[in-house]
């Protein structure tokens, strides 16, 4: 074998082992959305779709049990074009299951963890299903991380509330946990589908004074003496583009 062979050439076996480590067409494989915040480091090469506050969509094909995400550069495909308005059907196709415990009484929902778990927040089934759980029209859905959803009833009193909302920020902040964190902000829905994103303006911080445990919210804004959570969230609630989530 000459000097430049050695340097440059290969050999069958390194061809046959480049080829076995190439990704197979992704052209048959289905696409599912994600969502992601609007910080993600790769959000920039990424094909996305702002839904909102600091979220976006992004899409994302299984194959062969690695996830793979849709770059801008793909796009152009008609084939992956096709694929990405199928998103919806993916997606509602996916299994649920909603559950509850004892501590909240059935009246706070989880989704079972999975890779589409929070994702089945774009399911009407899956929507309609909690709000039938749940008594409601109406729906608060926490995805601070990716495999935490809560959802629980708009019209739910204070007291529920609070605890709701000391879940999902002791969740988003929690940094022992090693699932990707979201969002601070939540969801509403209505009927069977997502309608805003709300940044609640606060947070909130548990901590100990003289024995007792006090909760206290950190906030730029005047909360005013009685915290109504429903006040709040028609102050600051995003609508979310519908015409992209319906034509996409």
């Amino acid at each position: 074998m000459s000097f430049f062979k050695k340097l440059f050439g290969s050999s069958e076996n390194e061809k046959q082992q480049k080829s076995e480590t190439e990704l197979p067409d992704k052209k048959n494989f289905k696409i599912y959305p994600r969502i992601k915040n609007r910080e993600w480091d790769a959000l920039p090469i990424t094909y996305h779709i702002p839904l909102g506050g600091d979220l976006v969509l992004v899409f994302i094909q299984d194959i062969n049990e690695r996830i793979t995400y849709l770059m801008d550069d793909e796009i152009d495909s008609p084939e992956i074009k096709q694929q990405i308005k199928q998103w919806k059907e993916n997606i509602n196709e996916v299994p649920f299951e909603l559950f509850s415990s004892e501590s909240w009484e059935s009246r706070v929902y989880f989704n079972q963890p999975g890779d589409y778990s929070n994702e089945k927040v774009f399911d009407p089934a899956f929507i309609r299903k909690a709000c039938e759980l749940l008594k409601t029209d109406k729906l608060i859905i926490s995805v601070s991380r990716r495999h935490r959803m809560q959802l629980t009833s708009y019209h739910e009193d204070f007291q529920l509330l609070e605890r709701f909302f000391f879940n999902h920020f002791s969740v988003w902040r929690d940094s022992g946990l090693v699932d990707e964190v979201i969002s601070e902000m939540v969801l509403i829905a209505e009927k069977d589908r997502v309608t805003h994103i709300v940044p609640m303006g606060f947070r909130m911080n548990l901590y100990e004074k003289d024995g007792k445990k006090i909760l206290d919210y950190s906030t730029t804004e005047d909360l005013g003496d009685k915290i109504d959570f429903q006040q709040i969230i028609e102050k600051n609630k995003i609508a979310v583009n519908q015409d992209i989530l319906e034509n996409e």
